[in-house]
């Protein structure tokens, strides 16, 4: 319920910034890029801090993207990954991810299968510290 409310308002915090080349992700300032047969994935940074506290939500904004969203720790390990926010819905996200460590965290977005994946499309990754629900109050 929290991620549908982010879904229903991150648009509206900040126009999204259009990318080709995946760079820096930061709380609040949503970002665009596009996955495709050629393009599988992309990568996002972000600083965290151990026990904090974070949510990720990719969403498809054009074409029939079907996107997942991976989070990779400091060290290069897998800390939290998500398909489907649920049954009815194709976006992927995080809510209230605990963050195990300090340092530079990669929230990767790929295309469902990858490269068996037939989806492609636009899609928009937010980071929003907290809970979703609480941080967009």
């Amino acid at each position: 319920m929290a991620l549908a409310l982010l879904l229903a308002l991150t648009g509206g915090l900040h126009p999204a910034t259009q990318a080709q080349e995946p760079g820096v992700l930061l709380p609040f300032e949503p970002v665009r890029g596009v996955l495709n047969a050629v393009q599988l994935s992309a990568e996002w940074t972000f600083e965290g801090r151990a026990g904090e506290i974070v949510s990720l939500i990719a969403r498809a904004v054009e074409g029939d993207l079907d996107p997942v969203i991976q989070v990779v720790g400091p060290a290069g390990e897998l800390v939290a990954e998500n398909d489907d926010l649920d049954s009815l819905m194709r976006d992927a996200g995080l809510e209230a991810l605990t963050l195990p460590a300090d340092g530079t965290y990669t929230a990767r977005v790929l295309r469902y299968q990858g490269a068996a994946g037939t989806t492609s499309g636009t899609y928009e990754l937010a980071l929003t510290p907290g809970f979703a629900a609480v941080a967009l109050r």
